[in-house]
C-alpha cells in the first residue's frame, strides 16, 4: 500500500487470457462495487484497457 496525501492507495490488475470473459466479470463486478454502502472511505478509480501496463 502506498500513502498519498494521508491516504492508502492501492492498485489491483485483472487479467485473463480472454478478452471477453475480463469484460465479462468486470461488467459483473462493477456494480457490487456500487453496493458497498457500508464502506464509505473507499473511492474507486476504474481504467479498463489501460495503455500504459
Amino acid at each position: 500500500m502506498q500513502r498519498l496525501k494521508n491516504k492508502e492507495r492501492g492498485q489491483l490488475l485483472l487479467s485473463s487470457s480472454s478478452r471477453n470473459n475480463l469484460h465479462d466479470y468486470i461488467a459483473t463486478v462493477l456494480p457490487l462495487l456500487g453496493n458497498l454502502k457500508h464502506i464509505h472511505d473507499i473511492v474507486w478509480s476504474i481504467d479498463i484497457d489501460p495503455t500504459d501496463m
